[in-house]
């Protein structure tokens, strides 16, 4: 099974693993290799990209139209203005 590209911002994903210790056991971590968003460790590898891949359709389905790029908001207010 393949990671879907990064709900943030498109890039590569790929499953970190955590190696654990006495306390706990491996987890595997979905993460970006671009913007090193991520989620969570969970103990099994296709439980990490599943996990990863869902939030990928969620948050694309939530994304805006367009993205802002924050170099074209330079001298721009960050919030519209609101009436009191």
């Amino acid at each position: 099974m393949d990671l879907l590209p990064c709900p943030f911002c498109g890039g590569e994903g790929w499953v970190v693993i955590d190696p654990g210790n006495t306390y706990h056991p491996p987890l595997h971590r979905p993460q970006c290799k671009s913007c090193g968003g991520g989620l969570g460790g969970v103990e099994r590898r296709s439980e990490a990209i599943t996990a990863w891949n869902t939030r990928a359709l969620i948050t694309a389905a939530r994304r805006p139209d367009h993205i802002v790029d924050a170099d074209d908001m330079v001298g721009r207010p960050a919030l519209p203005d609101r009436e009191a």
